[in-house]
């Protein structure tokens, strides 16, 4: 494998070469005075001298803090705030499996009452000592600042985050720590280093060190950023922690990282101006100086963060929702749209055009119900899917919806608003065509599908769907063919767009409710290419399309008799 080379200086803060190398050996105790000292140095200087790194001042405060002063060491309490105003820290961490310790009804009076920090996780614990080191008085936890078993006050408190992290005076990050016992201070290898000395020109010796690099991190600098091998990284809910926050602590697996809305700053010495942050990722660019600008929450931003979101890991399929509704609250203020279960009301066609990265091996089951799972979301949100999905193919210039939206409404099951839902409908018009099995093989599939021939723009043409394009597992190849002759199999075209010449039609795959036939569920998602059939995307390329048909075969669909009323739950 080939290696890049990195360069350090033994650590020497009046070497006349310290501001030309940066990189510095890493101690192998993330815990130790050196090491806190440069996270203290550069919180410091980003307080000091970075006008975009808000907050600078004080600031309201969550509804519970843990206030590590107020008792004499090693005891800290958990203290109502009252609206007052302050600076504090915020941890984000994983839970993991490990025993926790939280705060209940049952034990909020003795956590008012004091808490010693020897009896705390290992995480939480650090926490302590390094929000102390850095002279903070408060510590956020929400395990300990939220009461665990109250529900309401949960769902309250979750559609807080967003005001919690960006509140935040720095976010401590337990990104090497896979459970609350594993701890900040995880020990890190140290490495080997080939050592040489020279004399600068003003006569003064100076130590340098070198060791191997990755040349994937030296060809892709934003790949630090990442911080893709760290169990936090993994975590659903520490997406939105990370991005909410203005500055963030990273204690990781190899070194401590530093992250602002100015830079990203390693211990060996990396630098990057800008931040990670997949809300402004864009394919010319991985980093934005400001953590979701308001004035850049457009919805593509938002698919971003749902691709990215939907790859992590989740312990309850029920936190789908609200382990994101810090950020979703704060895109709601900017979009002044509606939340519609993951969906935000003004692009409500759009967002129904995700699919799986692969395909979930839990099974469709259409007999007698038509999932086999919890109620997590309507079906044709992406929060009912458990697994990665991507968006994409209809961020063109000429986009249009082919469906329009009549209505829609949800049932929410607490007072957050971005919280969990018990049930979600959309009633939309657009053209809908009932599939029947192929009997015959000429494209070469080994696999059954399902297609409908119609007269479209003086010629017929064949929607073409297979297994692939469903969002689940079959049981067998002839179960979904038996619900077919059931409960009907159809597509539902609600979408069109232009691509390098091709035209496209996307289509939900869907069938009626066993128990209501009133009703409609997504399978599956396909889309047409030029009017002719419905692929997967590898094929693509075998057709093309003007924009003359392109329009022309939207006034088609507009004005032809497949056109019917629909509602998708």
């Amino acid at each position: 494998m080939l290696q890049g080379l990195r360069i350090l200086l033994n650590y020497n803060k009046d070497s006349s070469i310290a501001s030309l190398v940066p990189g510095r050996p890493i101690d192998p105790d993330a815990g130790s005075s050196s090491s806190l000292n440069r996270a203290a140095d550069w919180l410091r200087n980003c307080a000091e001298h970075h006008a975009n790194c808000g907050p600078q001042h004080k600031v309201p405060l969550p509804s519970r803090l843990l206030d590590l002063e107020a008792l004499a060491p090693p005891r800290i309490r958990l203290e109502e705030t009252k609206g007052t105003l302050g600076c504090y820290a915020a941890l984000s961490h994983c839970w993991g499996s490990a025993t926790h310790f939280t705060t209940s009804r049952a034990t909020i009076a003795e956590r008012r009452a004091g808490i010693d920090t020897l009896d705390l996780p290992r995480t939480f614990h650090e926490a302590v000592i390094v929000t102390k080191r850095l002279g903070i008085r408060y510590l956020w936890i929400d395990s300990l600042c939220i009461c665990q078993d109250d529900m309401e006050e949960w769902a309250r408190e979750s559609s807080n985050m967003s005001s919690v992290y960006s509140n935040a005076f720095v976010t401590i990050a337990a990104d090497a720590a896979d459970n609350n016992q594993k701890g900040l201070f995880v020990p890190r290898a140290r490495k080997a280093f080939a050592t040489t000395t020279f004399t600068t020109q003003g006569g003064q010796e100076v130590e340098v060190l070198a060791s191997r690099s990755s040349v994937t991190n030296a060809t892709f600098p934003w790949k630090h950023l990442e911080l893709t091998d760290n169990p936090l990284t993994q975590r659903a809910w520490a997406l939105q922690e990370r991005v909410l926050s203005h500055r963030v602590l990273h204690f990781c697996r190899e070194q401590l990282c530093f992250e602002c809305n100015e830079q990203f700053l390693t211990e060996e010495g990396f630098r990057r101006q800008g931040r990670y942050n997949r809300v402004s990722v864009t394919p010319s660019s991985r980093c934005h100086p400001s953590p979701v600008p308001l004035h850049h929450c457009d919805y593509k931003q938002w698919h971003r963060i749902i691709e990215d979101y939907s790859k992590r890991k989740l312990t309850r399929p029920s936190d789908r929702l609200p382990a994101l509704s810090g950020l979703a609250n704060t895109f709601g203020h900017s979009l002044q749209a509606d939340y519609v279960a993951g969906i935000w009301s003004k692009t409500l066609i759009e967002g129904m055009l995700w699919r799986p990265q692969r395909p979930s091996k839990r099974s469709v089951v259409l007999l007698p119900q038509p999932w086999l799972r919890t109620y997590d979301a309507p079906s044709w949100s992406w929060a009912s899917y458990e697994g990665e999905v991507l968006f994409g193919g209809y961020y063109s210039s000429r986009s249009y919806s082919i469906a329009t939206v009549i209505d829609y409404g949800i049932e929410l099951k607490s007072s957050n608003p971005y919280g969990e839902v018990t049930y979600g409908w959309i009633k939309l018009r657009a053209p809908l065509l009932a599939l029947k099995l192929l009997d015959d093989n000429r494209f070469g599939e080994r696999e059954p599908s399902w297609a409908v021939n119609y007269f479209h723009t003086n010629k017929v043409c064949r929607i073409r769907v297979r297994r692939s394009d469903l969002d689940y597992a079959l049981p067998d190849p002839n179960y979904f063919d038996e619900a077919r002759r059931q409960l009907g199999l159809f597509v539902l075209i609600i979408h069109q767009s232009t691509d390098r010449g091709h035209v496209f039609y996307y289509a939900l795959i869907v069938s009626f409710q066993p128990d209501d036939r009133s009703k409609m569920c997504r399978l599956g998602l396909a889309f047409v290419i030029s009017g002719n059939a419905i692929y997967n995307e590898s094929l693509d390329k075998r057709f093309s399309g003007s924009e003359e048909a392109f329009i022309r075969d939207k006034e088609t669909f507009a004005d032809n008799n497949h056109v019917s009323t629909v509602i998708l739950v």
